[in-house]
């Protein structure tokens, strides 16, 4: 299964929208229990490789894809949350007021107030 890139993804979502697009996953059998077995097996992916002795003899050999494992580890982070939200500049003209209307409890209990 080929990765979209975000340009591809970002015309996806133009042409379908952002609310059908998983209607559009869905339809193309793109569903939760596939991604997650298609992040397993990239968890696990070899690749065959080339190589030469010193006198010309050559041999190949299964060894881990370590690109394709690091980007599926890197995937599976992001989709748990371990990343923290990406930063957003703001340009803003006038003075607005923010109100934090409620805190997240973290699993201790405790609120994330200071």
């Amino acid at each position: 299964m080929a990765r979209l890139t975000k340009e591809q993804l970002e015309v996806l979502e133009e042409v379908y929208g952002p609310d059908n697009i998983l209607e559009w996953m869905k339809q193309s059998d793109v569903t939760a229990k596939r991604l997650v077995q298609q992040l397993c097996a990239e968890l696990v992916a070899v690749e065959q490789k080339v190589f030469s002795t010193a006198d010309g003899l050559k041999y190949s050999k299964k060894m881990a894809a370590w690109k394709i494992r690091q980007g599926a580890r890197m995937d599976a982070h992001r989709l748990r949350g371990d990343y923290p939200a990406e930063k957003h500049e703001l340009d803003i003209d006038q003075e607005m007021t923010v109100e934090i209307v409620k805190f997240k409890k973290d699993e201790d209990g405790d609120s994330n107030q200071d």
